[in-house]
């Protein structure tokens, strides 16, 4: 996907929420937490050396902020969401195969909710950007990041539903939602070398998650 055409996605999101901004809106702070399952792309490589990232599920938990406009809700939120790996790479000792650590991802969405009320519960969808920042501290892995800090960024494309609800008497909401989030960049390199291995992708590794998790939103204020 070319940066011109991710732009374009991106922007469509940011440009409909700052639209909002300058309506009247109520304002609520949640948090919510659950389990997301990590997938990655299988990229394919043009070198004889082949490696293969197999990320598993984990936690993902975090804050966000509800700016409601009607029917619309413009959701800014900070996440972050963990998961260990089996890095599989071929031409380095077997005895070390897998290489097996963990990243974590701190993650910036910017959600639109569009709500179709109900007299009892409220269905909704999402949509909007999603700005990720993974770090490891896996030794080999912060090398094909080519960053010596051992982290980098990508942007990504979050679609979800959920279902908003208030029990009786609680004086706060539930919202328990799915979302599937899938990476516009990868995070290693195309060209990288592990233990004087050379690896060479025909494409970017990239790693989306799909996220099951229960949110819980605070009395509203002006």
């Amino acid at each position: 996907m070319t940066s011109s055409v991710k732009k374009a996605i991106l922007s469509i999101p940011l440009l409909l929420g700052l639209s909002l901004l300058a309506m009247p809106a109520t304002a609520q702070i949640g948090f919510a937490g659950g389990y997301s399952v990590n997938m990655a792309n299988e990229p394919g490589f043009s070198s004889a050396a082949q490696n293969s990232f197999e990320p598993t599920g984990g936690f993902n938990f975090g804050l966000f902020y509800d700016f409601r406009f009607g029917a619309v809700t413009l959701r800014p939120g900070l996440f972050i969401r963990q998961a260990d790996f089996d890095w599989e790479l071929e031409g380095i000792n077997p005895n070390l195969n897998p290489l097996q650590s963990s990243v974590r991802v701190a993650e910036f969405p910017i959600d639109l909710l569009y709500h179709f009320r109900g007299p009892t519960m409220s269905p909704y969808i999402v949509v909007g950007p999603s700005f990720s920042f993974l770090h490891t501290d896996q030794p080999d892995l912060r090398q094909s990041l080519d960053n010596p800090k051992g982290s980098t960024s990508y942007p990504s494309l979050t679609l979800g539903a959920g279902l908003e609800f208030q029990p009786p008497g609680w004086g706060i909401i539930l919202l328990p939602e799915i979302r599937y989030s899938f990476a516009l960049d990868g995070f290693l390199e195309e060209d990288y070398i592990v233990r004087t291995v050379s690896y060479s992708a025909d494409a970017s590794q990239r790693m989306s998650s799909l996220v099951v998790r229960l949110g819980i939103t605070l009395p509203s204020f002006q």
